[in-house]
């Protein structure tokens, strides 16, 4: 089974979104996120890739949503996050923006 995580970030009522560069969502917006590494639990992956693809370090919220995706044999799970601390940037090499 494949396992991803998301981090929906929120500041001053605000959400934060990353711009795909992928060619497979080249243009579309997302929420932050990615795979579980082997031996990583999926709050480690959060603020992993939450750090990885916005420079943030984030405290973790509540798991908002657990999404299992038959055909793929996935499982998505969505947390709740929150700036600790960082400065927001981009990844280049994934993504085209960032923005709230």
């Amino acid at each position: 089974m494949i396992t991803l995580v998301n981090v929906l970030i929120k500041k001053d009522n605000l959400y934060l979104f990353v711009q795909e560069k992928k060619p497979q969502a080249f243009g579309l917006w997302s929420i932050p996120g990615g795979r579980v590494k082997p031996n990583e639990t999926i709050e480690e992956a959060a603020l992993r890739e939450g750090f990885e693809e916005t420079g943030l370090l984030l405290k973790l919220g509540n798991k908002i949503k657990v999404i299992k995706i038959k055909e793929a044999d996935a499982e998505i799970h969505i947390f709740e996050a929150f700036i600790n601390k960082g400065e927001l940037k981009i990844n280049p090499k994934e993504h085209l923006n960032i923005s709230w």
